[in-house]
């Protein structure tokens, strides 16, 4: 089997920026068209701990542009006290700086800095003429090597996996195990003599993959597993002759 889905796995969420101090990491997500970072709680909506002193009340302003946001020092009139800085350069309270995805700025310009990194994992409009997956089936009946792998790209020489072609699929998603047909909590195998009025269980499962569109955007990653469990299938035995 060829595998073919080599890309990261994707996900679908809002551009953030995390700050280092001293081993200790801040998430911040950016949803809206402008955010205020700073230690004023009454001025921003990106709050940063009040002991992180290098942080300023007002630190820096993000605004949108497009799907990336750029950043402005300060509180869009005045400079914060230490500065935000790219490369050693200070980042201007009038023209900002462009963030672009995996950016990373220094707030204070000294050796216990605080590390400003920028993500932007938004995922743009996927193409018109996208071929979205078929249904796919994958029959239990027979399969001896367990688990099975389903994912993006599970091992490629296992006869006994699935690929599932969607970007919010991990390589390897899942493993289903099996929990064996038994009697009386015993396995059965084809060697096994049932005894009259022994109820069996006989177990179906079937795998359904879907992918769907959602708000002009593709909503991967809809792994559906329905498991339909036909249980109750009762032998009811005569009463039996010789057996050979």
């Amino acid at each position: 089997m060829t595998v073919s889905f080599d890309k990261p796995t994707v996900f679908d969420s809002p551009a953030f920026i995390e700050l280092g101090n001293k081993g200790e990491i801040l998430r911040l997500y950016l949803e809206k068209d402008q955010h205020k970072l700073g230690r004023d709680p009454e001025w921003a909506d990106l709050k940063v701990p009040v002991d992180w002193g290098l942080v300023s009340r007002r630190q820096a302003i993000f605004v949108r542009e497009g799907n990336l946001y750029r950043i402005f020092d300060g509180d869009g009139t005045k400079s914060s006290t230490h500065g935000i800085f790219v490369n050693g350069t200070r980042v201007s309270a009038s023209s900002g700086y462009l963030l672009t995805s995996g950016a990373q700025l220094e707030i204070a310009k000294s050796s216990d800095h605080i590390l400003l990194t920028y993500s932007n994992a938004v995922i743009s409009k996927p193409p018109e003429n996208i071929v979205l997956p078929s249904n796919r089936r994958l029959v239990l009946k027979g399969i001896k090597e367990f688990p099975i792998k389903l994912g993006r790209a599970p091992n490629s020489d296992v006869y006994s996996s699935m690929q599932l072609d969607a970007p919010t699929v991990s390589r390897l998603h899942a493993k289903i195990y099996t929990n064996g047909n038994g009697a009386y909590g015993s396995l059965v195998d084809v060697n096994t003599l049932i005894p009259a009025n022994t109820p069996t269980e006989i177990i179906k499962t079937s795998f359904v993959y879907s992918a769907t569109w959602k708000n002009l955007g593709l909503n991967w990653g809809v792994l559906i597993i329905h498991i339909s469990v036909c249980i109750g299938v009762s032998l009811w035995l005569q009463k039996r002759k010789d057996i050979v």
